[in-house]
């Protein structure tokens, strides 16, 4: 008898053909699942820096907006003002769209919490006279839109009209009526 008779197992042929299917089917599938979670890696470091440059624009209430405040304290340490510009810059933006006063208010208290712990004049004078625009301008919500719609022309005859089955009505411009003056040959 050889030493090594003294190793070998005996598998029955059904035990070993199941093992074997079983091991197969465990090396069909993970170069699937490699393969997934490599993609998933591949997004996510394509999508984190996309969604930083994505947030860089966005202003308090925004979807992007945790996203730049998380991100600062990193590109601080490469420019120790990017904290009070970035909250200047917003404030001036919510103060050209007009913003309502209160929802205004924690953004003017962050810029003057940020802008007070820098020692940048032309800063505080942008925070100043941002708050003197929202002290001077009244409390209006959004700034009105011009628009300027086309008039519509009543003198038209009966074969240019449309037909009674329209529901919608043309939309017609406001227009000044005077008063008509008497003249002065008639009795």
């Amino acid at each position: 008898m050889n030493k090594l008779d003294t190793f070998k197992i005996e598998v029955p042929a059904d035990v070993r053909g199941r093992h074997l299917r079983a091991i197969s089917a465990r090396l069909k599938t993970a170069p699937r699942r490699r393969r997934g979670l490599t993609l998933i890696l591949i997004g996510a470091v394509l999508l984190v820096p996309l969604a930083a440059v994505a947030a860089e624009s966005s202003l308090p209430g925004e979807l992007l907006y945790p996203v730049k405040r998380i991100l600062e304290p990193a590109r601080a340490l490469f420019d120790r003002e990017v904290v009070a510009n970035n909250r200047v810059d917003e404030l001036e933006i919510l103060v050209e769209r007009r913003v309502a006063r209160p929802t205004i208010d924690h953004p003017i208290r962050e810029a003057e919490t940020a802008v007070a712990t820098r020692e940048r004049p032309e800063l505080r004078q942008r925070l100043d006279a941002l708050l003197e625009r929202i002290e001077r301008e009244p409390d209006v919500g959004p700034a009105p839109t011009t628009t300027t719609r086309p008039s519509v022309d009543t003198t038209t005859t009966p074969s240019t009209q449309l037909p009674e089955t329209t529901t919608t009505a043309p939309i017609r411009e406001p227009t000044t009526t005077t008063a008509p003056t008497r003249d002065s040959t008639r009795p």
